[in-house]
């Protein structure tokens, strides 16, 4: 156990163990550290996208990439500075919820897969440091339209 509890206030900044965190400061995805996990659902479908995403982050000079097994440890990863950037499809809207706003409240940026603002309804997610390398990740993700929350 790592006995950490991640908290956050919209507007007094996010927090682990009561100690301030913050995202790391990466803007590309050169050298980044990806967490993402491939989820419960193993259709046809989702499984092509995701092999299909994984390939294309691989393709980068991204470090690596990273599955913790819990969404919520994902983003709190990127939103301590431990992880640059976070992606998932099927993830559902109680995840997202806390994680965006430990990663905003860390200085962090938030969206939909598609580069779009975030929609919690719509079951997909990318939380990283800054926009920048969001914006770099949105441009080669293989996008999947989920049934919503």
């Amino acid at each position: 156990m790592a006995e950490e509890m991640y908290t956050a206030v919209k507007g007094h900044g996010a927090f682990c163990n009561g100690l301030p965190i913050k995202v790391s400061q990466a803007r590309t995805l050169s050298g980044a550290l990806v967490i993402t996990e491939v989820g419960s659902a193993r259709d046809p479908l989702r499984m092509d996208a995701f092999y299909k995403n994984f390939k294309a982050v691989l393709a980068t000079d991204a470090h690596g990439i990273r599955a913790m097994g819990s969404a919520a440890i994902n983003m709190c990863m990127v939103a301590r500075g431990a992880g640059d950037i976070c992606y998932e499809y099927g993830i559902h809207c109680w995840d997202i919820a806390a994680g965006a706003v430990i990663i905003t409240e860390a200085g962090g940026y938030i969206c939909d897969p598609t580069g779009a603002e975030l929609d919690q309804m719509s079951r997909r997610f990318v939380g990283g440091a800054t926009k920048e390398i969001c914006t770099q990740l949105c441009g080669i993700l293989t996008h999947l339209t989920l049934e919503r929350d």
